[in-house]
């Protein structure tokens, strides 16, 4: 074998070095070309051939098909949370998918306002009216048949169900949105989009965070090129 390489292959490869060179070169540029033309899938992966079941089934529930997918199929679900700065992955480990990271609270969180408890209601009722183009949405609308767990809606109308005026003053909000929740009945609902803690050092209840959630008309699952388009509308609706 060493023979080989000393004899044969080492004058062969230094004779023909420029020709090697630039088929390789010629093999980098073409690579390179159609590497630049790599994106997303626009259709969803078909797993199996033409003729089988599953394939069939697929094609006659798809939106072109003649028993075309019901309005309470899984869509994706979409949460707007106030008080969540950000999440911090630093800990994250590949091998372990039940650790998402941990949450990093927003300091400067503040609903307690007349106007930002108005602008808390405005954005559930915008978002079900909100129109959405793109061919990820179905029926045109972001939200599907204005689906939302929104609390404040429903603090609204606990409060004013106890003649109080909506919305509340800022000394009286906390408080009231705290008895709001700890009545299981009232606020069934929400026991999860409204979170408060105690502060250590005052021994105040303080709220930290509150979000609405939304089912949207994305179902799912879909091609990452429509995936994307979704989210991309999401983000300008709440930016």
């Amino acid at each position: 074998l060493e023979k080989f390489f000393h004899r044969t292959w080492a004058p062969f490869v230094k004779a023909a070095r420029i020709p090697i060179f630039v088929v390789f070169v010629g093999l980098f540029i073409t690579g390179s070309v159609f590497t630049a033309k790599l994106q997303p899938p626009t259709e969803q992966e078909q797993w199996f051939p033409d003729d089988h079941m599953f394939t069939k089934y697929t094609a006659k529930s798809g939106p072109n098909g003649p028993f075309q997918r019901s309005s309470s199929d899984r869509v994706a679900a979409v949460s707007i949370a106030w008080g969540v700065s950000d999440m911090d992955g630093s800990e994250i480990g590949k091998w372990d998918p039940d650790n998402v990271g941990k949450i990093i609270w927003d300091d400067a969180f503040d609903i307690q306002s007349p106007a930002a408890q108005l602008h808390v209601l405005e954005t559930c009722e915008q978002a079900v009216a909100r129109p959405c183009a793109v061919d990820g949405c179905t029926g045109g609308m972001l939200v599907r048949n204005a689906e939302r767990h929104c609390f404040m809606e429903t603090f609204k109308a606990w409060v004013e169900d106890k003649n109080m005026t909506f919305p509340l003053p800022r000394e009286a909000f906390v408080d009231e949105l705290y008895r709001f929740h700890s009545n299981s009945t009232a606020s069934k609902q929400h026991r999860t989009d409204i979170g408060f803690k105690s502060d250590a050092s005052t021994g105040e209840t303080v709220l930290k965070f509150a979000r609405v959630k939304f089912n949207s008309t994305f179902l799912i699952p879909q091609p990452q090129d429509k995936t994307e388009k979704v989210y991309d509308e999401w983000e300008a609706f709440t930016s």
